[in-house]
């Protein structure tokens, strides 16, 4: 082979190498400038018809009492929910995770009745203006507003979840850890306040040592009640468009000049009041006088003595300080439970007071098996029933005041509520208590149950045969000819170089 025969030769193995690099570099650009467009065509155009939520606990989808809430609002109904921040476009690892994809389940479910949109006030600061301008509701940065009207409810994402307190073990610290998904709940109870047309109006003694009421003013809202701080002091107040008064978790007795104005609002304007303390080291020593000073009045009094559970079909811990209690049978309507849980039971006791206008009724109850100790006394040689529980109004007028004892924080703290969640027996009980002292009928009320956070297994029942079809039809043949079909461009282009 001559000179030039070589040098002709290796010219063109080089151009043919050049051309097949080219064409395998622009292949796979155009196959993946292909799939993501695709992608973005698919997810824009079909992704919310062929998004399924197949997780335990549905997180994605609003449950049946939401749709049919939703179905009996009128037609020309407008709720607006605005994220008052940029949309993100990945929520993995984020609370977002679990409200922006139900907020898409609402808009399909409302038929028009709810939008959902997405503004950052540093981009577009009328947004605030626009949905309040009045300045009336504080709304911030990176949360949601929900509005209808002239009326907004704000609505932090923090706030869509319950959690306890838990151990760090690289640390040693507490911090808090979600405990519950409670997002549906959350914007419900926005949607029915700004939708009912039912305003109550409940009221929490504060400054007595006691901890904070959080979850059970979101219980309260749910119901349709707003919620407001008293603090405790000599000068207190009653307001008159209070309907339900909380002295919740005291640690110490109520200042002496609250006794008349609490009087006043039970006895003058038939007044409701829930009471609930606890027996712990906190609280060891103290007699409670001026609060038995207005529960005297309904023949209650709250002791000093602390119920250890006796038996042991009843108990919960093996020292009896957390046990089962009994609902009394008038009170059993409020829950599916005819025991509920307890701990750290401080006993709440009935007086002898004779007067036959007073009706006094036990509420929950130990078993017969239980003992009281006191700091003074601690002979177990009384072994009876005791009650957790009372409830005491007056015979002669249906709507006359009332009021309920818990001598336990097992039915209305933070801390239980978010360890046990807005589904449990307890706070079944509670919500039952509420309405029945103020007289809000269950029909006026939007109840849905919390979610865990999601362990991410399948439930098979979710899993139907039309989406079951779908999902096959892409994963078996969409994606299968896809590939198909890009291979045979390919090798069309390549097969006569």
């Amino acid at each position: 082979m001559s000179k030039t025969e070589k040098n002709s030769n290796k010219t063109y193995k080089d151009k043919r190498q050049g051309v097949l690099k080219l064409y395998s570099v622009g292949t796979s650009v155009i196959l993946v400038v292909i799939l993501v467009v695709f992608n973005i065509l698919f997810e824009n155009i079909l992704g919310k018809y062929l998004t399924f939520d197949f997780s335990l606990s549905g997180y994605n989808e609003v449950q049946q009492p939401t749709i049919d809430y939703l179905n009996s609002l009128p037609a020309d109904t407008n709720i607006r929910i605005v994220g008052l921040f940029e949309k993100p476009e990945t929520l993995s690892n984020s609370p977002l995770q679990f409200i922006v994809p139900l907020l898409d389940s609402y808009v399909k479910e409302s038929k028009g009745k709810i939008t959902v949109e997405y503004y950052d006030p540093k981009t577009y600061p009328s947004i605030i203006n626009q949905l309040d301008p009045k300045g009336m509701f504080d709304l911030q940065s990176d949360t949601y507003a929900v509005s209808n009207g002239s009326k907004v409810v704000s609505i932090d994402p923090f706030d869509c979840f319950t959690y306890e307190t838990v151990v760090d073990q690289s640390t040693g610290s507490y911090k808090q850890s979600p405990s519950a998904n409670i997002v549906e709940y959350t914007f419900d109870n926005a949607i029915y306040r700004l939708t009912s047309g039912i305003t109550h109006k409940a009221y929490f003694v504060t400054g007595l040592r006691n901890d904070t009421s959080e979850q059970l003013k979101t219980i309260l809202n749910s119901m349709g009640f707003d919620n407001a701080d008293l603090q405790a002091s000599g000068s207190f107040a009653v307001p008159e468009d209070c309907d339900i008064l909380f002295i919740n978790g005291a640690q110490t007795d109520i200042p002496e000049g609250m006794i008349s104005p609490i009087k006043d609002y039970l006895f003058n304007k038939n007044g409701k009041l829930i009471v609930s303390v606890d027996y712990s080291e906190n609280n060891i020593n103290e007699k409670y006088s001026n609060l038995n000073n207005i529960l005297e009045n309904y023949n209650i009094a709250i002791d000093s003595s602390w119920i250890i559970e006796g038996n042991p079909n009843y108990q919960l811990t093996s020292d009896g300080t957390a046990s089962l209690v009994d609902v009394a049978s008038d009170f059993a309507q409020f829950t599916s439970s005819r025991q509920l849980r307890s701990s750290m039971n401080r006993s709440i006791r009935e007086l002898s007071n004779p007067s036959s206008s007073i009706l006094t009724e036990a509420v929950l109850t130990s078993s017969s098996y239980a003992v009281t100790v006191t700091p003074e006394n601690t002979d177990l040689n009384n072994q009876g029933t005791y009650n957790v529980g009372m409830y005491g109004t007056f015979k002669d007028n249906a709507e006359s005041s009332k009021v309920l004892v818990f001598g336990t924080m097992s039915f209305t703290s933070d801390d239980y509520i978010s360890s046990f969640g807005y589904n449990d027996s307890n706070v079944e009980f509670t919500r039952g208590c509420i309405r029945y002292l103020t007289g809000i009928s269950t029909d006026n009320t939007l109840q849905v149950n919390s979610k865990p956070i999601d362990s991410y297994k399948i439930d098979s029942e979710k899993v139907t045969s039309t989406n079951n079809t779908i999902m096959t039809v892409i994963f078996m043949v969409v994606v299968p000819l896809g590939l198909v079909i890009a291979a045979v461009v390919v090798y069309k282009l390549r097969k006569n170089l």
